[in-house]
């Protein structure tokens, strides 16, 4: 898992630089205020000076950036003439590079936000707890045809079996839910402590209580 979880952060969020000279970078460009934003709202953006060269002469550039948003519109943002953006080159080195915003044609965002890999589960350990339905004041309900695994014989009662669910149900199965066979000899079929897969057949409420009816699977 670690190797995944390594081998998916080196993917990051695909994010494309392309430059005035022509050439163009692609990797993860890195967070700040002003590019969060950006990600957030804009799939696109085209920098570009909007005074002419002699106007940048004498007043200094006005850079802007024509946006196209996730949904396709179009507007223009103001953009800082001091703004820098750096981008995080592919692989295990993390290697970065910085531009000036003179220096930036545009920005392609891949991804919206880089994947928080570490705390994202890859797989789900499914134990026999997975057959249990938590309520809101903490007591296990089960279902009508859920199957319980590892069931343990409780004890031998004069209507039928009782099976240990969980530390705090239990289950009946009555002695007509079995062969008669099965039933005169429960004693070396249903030994006490032995464990069995068992289905849920009826649940009932019974004076605030919820009493299980089960039968053993073959």
């Amino acid at each position: 898992l670690d190797a995944i979880c390594k081998a998916l952060e080196m993917c990051g969020t695909w994010d494309k630089i392309l430059l005035t000279n022509g050439g163009s970078v692609e990797g993860d460009i890195i967070y700040c205020d002003e590019i969060k934003e950006w990600r957030t709202k804009y799939s696109k953006l085209r920098f570009f000076n909007e005074r002419g060269w002699f106007s940048t002469l004498i007043f200094g550039p006005k850079f802007f950036a024509e946006s196209l948003d996730n949904e396709g519109g179009k507007s223009l943002i103001q953009v800082p003439n001091e703004t820098m953006i750096q981008i995080q080159l592919p692989g295990t080195e993390k290697k970065k590079i910085e531009y000036q915003i003179y220096q930036i044609d545009s920005c392609i965002f891949g991804y919206q936000q880089i994947p928080d890999w570490k705390n994202i589960s890859l797989y789900l350990d499914i134990s026999e707890d997975d057959s249990k339905f938590i309520q809101e004041d903490g007591d296990i309900v089960y279902e009508v045809g859920q199957i319980i695994n590892n069931a343990t014989v409780d004890f031998h009662h004069k209507d039928g079996i009782f099976f240990r669910l969980d530390s705090s149900n239990t289950g009946m199965c009555f002695s007509n839910k079995i062969t008669k066979f099965e039933w005169n000899m429960r004693d070396m079929f249903f030994t006490v402590g032995k464990q069995f897969d068992v289905e849920i057949t009826a649940v009932k409420e019974i004076r605030g209580q919820i009493k299980y009816q089960v039968k053993p699977l073959d």
